[in-house]
C-alpha cells in the first residue's frame, strides 16, 4: 500500500533540528580516534559528490543558534570521550609510597631516640615511647634494638617497662621475652661473665611477670644445648616452692627429650619436689629414654635415687620404667636404687616403699 505524504507539512522548528542533524554528521574531523577505531565511519564520498554544492549551501545556511547546538554537542563529545578513555589510566594508577615511607623514617626515628636514652648509665624508657604502636611496629622496634643495645641498654630497656603500668607494658615484656632476652640467653657463652647480669635482669621481669618468663623464656629454652646455664641457675633461685612445682610440669610438658644441663642444673634445683601421678609418667619416661646414655652420670643416677624415694607409690608400669633404669646404671648409686626397688610391697594396686 503506497503511502502519500505530500498532504503532510514539517514545521519550522522539526525542520531546524533536523537541519542540525545533518550538520552533526560532518564533525568527523573532530572525533577523537579512539570513538573512530570503535565506530568506523563509512566513506559516502561517491555518494554524496554530486550534492556537496547543496550541501555546502545548506551548512553555510544554518543559523547561529544551530551552530550553537552543534557547538555543544561537540563539547560534549570531547568531555564523554576524555572521561571514558581516561578512565583505565586512572583505575590503575600505584598509590604514591609517601605515607609509607613516612611512616617507615618515624619509626627508625623513634627507635634511634630509644636505643641513645637507654643507652645512658641511667636511662630509662619514656613512657610515650611505649603507646601508640601496633603488635607489629613493637616486634620490629624489639628486634632493632636486641641487635643494637649494648648490655647496659638492656638492663635500662627491662628496668624501666617494669616500672611502667602493667597494661601498657605487657606486650612489650612478651616480646622481649620472646624476641631479645630468649636469644640473648642462648648466645651465651660457657665463660661469659655478662650470665649474672641477665639472671639479675630476668628476675626483675619474674618477680612482676613470671608467666612472661616462664612460657617465653623457660618453656622454649627446654630444647635447647645451652653453653651457658648461669641464667637458669639464678632464675630458679626466684621461683616459690609452689612455681617449682609448675616447673616440674613445664619440663614433662615441653621437654622432647632430657639434656646434659637438664640433668646437671636443671633437676637437682628440683629434687625435693613431690611430682604429680599425671606428671609421673612424661618424667619417667624422660628418664628411661636417656638411661643408658647417662648410665655412668652421677648426677643423673642421684636424681632417680631421690625421685623414687620422693614419688612412691608406683603402678606395675611406673615400676618397671625403674626397673628398666637400674638395669643400664653403672654408678655407685645403683645398688641402692636396686635396692629400693626390691624392697617395694604391692598394696591396692600400687608398688609402695618400705621405709
Amino acid at each position: 500500500m503506497d503511502v502519500s505524504i505530500e498532504k503532510y507539512n514539517l514545521s519550522i522548528e522539526n525542520i531546524e533540528k533536523l537541519k542540525n542533524c545533518e550538520n552533526i554528521k560532518n564533525i568527523d574531523n573532530n572525533l577523537n580516534t579512539n570513538w573512530i577505531k570503535l565506530f568506523p565511519i563509512e566513506d559516502n564520498k561517491n555518494d554524496t559528490v554530486d550534492d556537496d554544492d547543496n550541501n555546502n549551501e545548506d551548512v553555510i545556511d544554518v543559523d547561529e543558534q544551530s551552530q550553537a547546538v552543534v557547538n555543544n554537542n561537540v563539547t560534549l563529545s570531547q568531555e564523554t570521550e576524555e572521561f571514558f578513555f581516561t578512565q583505565s589510566v586512572k583505575a590503575h594508577d600505584s598509590p604514591a609510597p609517601v605515607k609509607i615511607n613516612n611512616d617507615k623514617s618515624k619509626l627508625t626515628d623513634t627507635i634511634s631516640r630509644i636505643a641513645e636514652t637507654l643507652e645512658h648509665k641511667n636511662g630509662s624508657l619514656d613512657y610515650t615511647h611505649v603507646v601508640n604502636f601496633c603488635d607489629a611496629d613493637v616486634i620490629i622496634i624489639v628486634d632493632t634494638l636486641s641487635k643494637e643495645l649494648s648490655l647496659t641498654g638492656v638492663d635500662n630497656l627491662c628496668k624501666s617497662l617494669c616500672d611502667i603500668e602493667e597494661a601498657q607494658a605487657i606486650y612489650w615484656i612478651k616480646t622481649i621475652c620472646s624476641n631479645l632476652l630468649l636469644q640473648k640467653i642462648i648466645d651465651l657463652d660457657k665463660t661469659s661473665k655478662d650470665s649474672r647480669i641477665y639472671s639479675t635482669i630476668i628476675g626483675k621481669i619474674f618477680t612482676k611477670y613470671p608467666d612472661a618468663v616462664q612460657n617465653l623464656i623457660i618453656a622454649p629454652i627446654l630444647n635447647f644445648d645451652l653453653k651457658n646455664t648461669s641464667v637458669i641457675e639464678g632464675i630458679t633461685q626466684f621461683y616459690s616452692q609452689q612455681q617449682r612445682s609448675n616447673l616440674i610440669l613445664l619440663i614433662s610438658d615441653n621437654v622432647k627429650e632430657l639434656k646434659v644441663w637438664h640433668i646437671s642444673t636443671l633437676l637437682p634445683l628440683l629434687a625435693d619436689i613431690k611430682i604429680e601421678n599425671k606428671d609421673k609418667d612424661s618424667l619417667l619416661g624422660l628418664l628411661v629414654n636417656k638411661a643408658s646414655e647417662f648410665s655412668n652420670d652421677k648426677n643423673y643416677s642421684k636424681y632417680v635415687l631421690k625421685f623414687i624415694k620422693l614419688n612412691c607409690p608406683y603402678t606395675e608400669e611406673q615400676k618397671s620404667l625403674l626397673q628398666e633404669i637400674v638395669a643400664f646404671n653403672k654408678t655407685i648409686f645403683s645398688s641402692s636404687i636396686k635396692r629400693i626397688i626390691s624392697n617395694m610391697y604391692f598394696h591396692r594396686d600400687l608398688w609402695h616403699i618400705n621405709n
